[in-house]
């Protein structure tokens, strides 16, 4: 039977009333690489939040690893914020900033965790930027610093939002090779995704959303025209390229 990491049961999310989420249930199963996808204002973000217990759902619940509660595996959870929404200028070098996800684990001797550190940092390829701060880094480097602080808190499930937000194709491919490592280890990554052309290329599912689910599954099973029609409705020019690439893999 395939484990799960997360289950998210009928969840609606609202702002002033207004729903933003209504009535979203899916389940991933562990050891994927997984995007969230959907048209501007759908709650992606939103979403996610609910998830990592960021913002309290007016229904509905999210259950993870087989019906843990958030507070039973949130020391196995990492979330990963939108960039604009981090004080990059924020006096701390990048070595300091890992060294915040060992605080999550038992007490562990001073050697142990400069080992935990450098553990992470070399998985994300940022040995040689240890003693930088965080402000000097790219934007590529900065979203590696906040995965190599997940890799040394121990997480096992990812939830990343908007990781590819204003970086460069380049950047984009380390960064999935990263994300990629970590689910060949057996982790599951979450993203909020915008580049539908990046998504066919690079994750294993899909959860397509426009404030209530239209489909979850494989990319052949949620890439067809009538879900990509009900979520973002009349940009035929770009639905129809990635219908094309999904016919053509056939």
């Amino acid at each position: 039977m395939t484990k799960e990491s997360v289950h998210v049961h009928s969840l609606s999310v609202s702002y002033s009333k207004k729903p933003v989420l209504w009535s979203v249930d899916f389940r991933l199963p562990t050891g994927v690489f997984a995007a969230i996808v959907g048209p501007n204002g759908a709650g992606k973000s939103t979403l996610l939040k609910s998830c990592v217990g960021l913002l309290k759902p007016a229904t509905g619940y999210v259950e993870f690893f087989d019906n843990q509660t958030l507070k039973q595996a949130q020391k196995k959870i990492a979330y990963l914020p939108q960039r604009e929404s981090v004080d990059w200028h924020f006096p701390i070098s990048v070595r300091e900033v890992v060294e915040m996800g060992t605080l999550v684990l038992e007490p562990i001797s001073k050697s142990q965790r400069e080992s935990v550190v450098e553990k992470a940092l070399e998985d994300v390829a940022l040995t040689s930027f240890a003693d930088r701060q965080i402000s000097d880094l790219s934007g590529g480097q900065q979203q590696r610093v906040f995965i190599a602080r997940a890799l040394a808190q121990g997480a096992d499930l990812f939830f990343l939002d908007e990781p590819f937000a204003a970086i460069d194709a380049s950047t984009e491919k380390t960064i999935i090779k990263v994300l990629r490592k970590l689910v060949d280890q057996g982790k599951t990554v979450i993203a909020v995704m915008h580049d539908l052309f990046s998504v066919y290329e690079n994750v294993d599912r899909l959860v397509l959303i426009n404030t209530r689910l239209i489909a979850e599954g494989t990319k052949k099973e949620v890439f067809t025209a009538e879900n990509l029609k009900a979520a973002y409705g009349g940009q035929l020019d770009m639905l129809s390229k990635i219908l094309h690439l999904v016919e053509d893999s056939k």
